[in-house]
């Protein structure tokens, strides 16, 4: 797709909702009792290959023109179907979960890039809990139910999206308790599952790993207003990034007709964990090669367990730059405090989401140019191509 380095045609902008918000939503909704409404859910891939499969196996869910509606399930009446869920890890993982503690026998369709993402023990975990799992080329079959009793215990060095799902299934009283170790990033993850309060109407909150790329065009390029915002939502891991720029001393308003941000010149150093927010690493990328502010990123190791290698498609893109840069074990330091500058060009980037937009925004910001592969900000933020293309 070709980029333009044009300004936005509208910069009073409205934010999607939040899909790690939507599907836990979803998870919750359906094993709960009685009926749930759902308002606000965002169009990203991950939420909709989620809804769609739990037609599919026949769940109690009615579409509405501005929610949906889920019933409670009755185990035998579900459908055994193969289904299909894309790449999304919260959309998969917590399938299996919750397909799992209903029991039954199920088939799933997934990409083959989630199957190289960190599974097996998960597998071997699953098998102690009395559910047989069996992956072949890109197909998951789940054989088995949960045992209730069991005490769960979660590796969550990896990932910590299946921790979040047996965390779900304690709130309802559906398993006996949930351990967790080596519990080392994404802990605010874990603190949003937690504040979800058991209803039935929920309304999902604004997406803040969306917003994190509309906020960088209102302190780089152009005064925007984001009116669906008017507070922080601190259990979002990538906030932070409002903290971030605070103390940057960037132009940020949260106000009575949502978050205003002018653009201003940055300078200044920023020490960053990626543990605290590894999805927000490609957006302060943007930020590094684009301003004054220098950076030293540390705990990035997990960043190659995303959709992609992350780590190697952002020195990937630094190189396309001609920035120097210091990867130290476990750190990243850009300590070169300057904006860059590349002519017209065209990227071809991992089928990773943030990575494309991450380099659609330096393309953007720059000269223009084309990237590929532009479907993959479905995943996510399908709205992104309406607001910035």
């Amino acid at each position: 797709m070709e980029v333009y380095s044009n300004n936005l045609k509208n910069t009073t902008i409205q934010c999607s909702g939040s899909k790690s918000y939507a599907n836990r939503i979803l998870f919750l909704s359906c094993l709960q009792k009685g009926h749930q409404r759902i308002f606000n859910l965002p169009k990203a891939d991950d939420v909709e290959f989620f809804i769609s499969a739990l037609e599919k196996l026949n769940f109690p869910i009615k579409r509405m023109s501005d929610h949906i509606s889920i019933g409670e399930v009755e185990p035998r009446n579900l459908n055994k179907e193969k289904v299909y869920l894309g790449e999304g890890g919260t959309t998969i993982r917590f399938m299996l979960v919750l397909l799992a503690s209903l029991g039954g026998t199920y088939e799933l369709e997934v990409e083959k890039r989630f199957l190289e993402r960190p599974i097996d023990d998960f597998i071997e975990m699953m098998d102690s809990l009395g559910v047989l799992i069996h992956i072949s080329e890109n197909t998951i079959k789940l054989n088995g139910k949960i045992d209730p009793s069991i005490i769960v215990e979660v590796d969550c060095e990896k990932t910590t999206q299946f921790a979040t799902a047996f965390l779900m299934l304690k709130k309802l009283d559906l398993i006996s308790d949930v351990e967790l170790y080596n519990l080392k990033s994404s802990l605010l993850y874990i603190d949003l599952t937690k504040s979800i309060q058991l209803k039935d109407k929920y309304h999902v909150p604004v997406d803040w790993s969306s917003m994190s790329y509309l906020i960088l065009w209102g302190i780089l390029k152009e005064k925007i207003l984001i009116q669906n915002v008017t507070k922080l939502d601190s259990y979002q891991a990538d906030s932070v990034f409002i903290k971030y720029l605070n103390e940057l001393g960037a132009n940020i308003q949260f106000t009575d007709n949502g978050l205003s941000i002018t653009p201003k010149e940055l300078k200044g150093h920023l020490e960053i964990d990626a543990a605290i927010s590894l999805d927000l690493i490609p957006s302060l990328i943007v930020l590094y090669l684009s301003s004054s502010v220098t950076m030293r990123i540390l705990n990035i190791e997990n960043l190659k367990y995303k959709e992609s290698n992350r780590l190697d498609e952002i020195i990937k893109t630094l190189k396309i730059f001609n920035c120097d840069f210091n990867l130290n074990g476990n750190s990243l330091e850009l300590m070169q405090a300057k904006a860059f500058e590349i002519e017209s060009m065209s990227i071809n980037c991992a089928h990773d989401h943030r990575i494309v937009m991450m380099n659609y925004l330096l393309l953007k910001l720059n000269k223009g140019g084309e990237i590929a592969p532009i479907a993959a900000i479905n995943k996510s933020f399908p709205e992104f191509l309406e607001i910035f293309n």
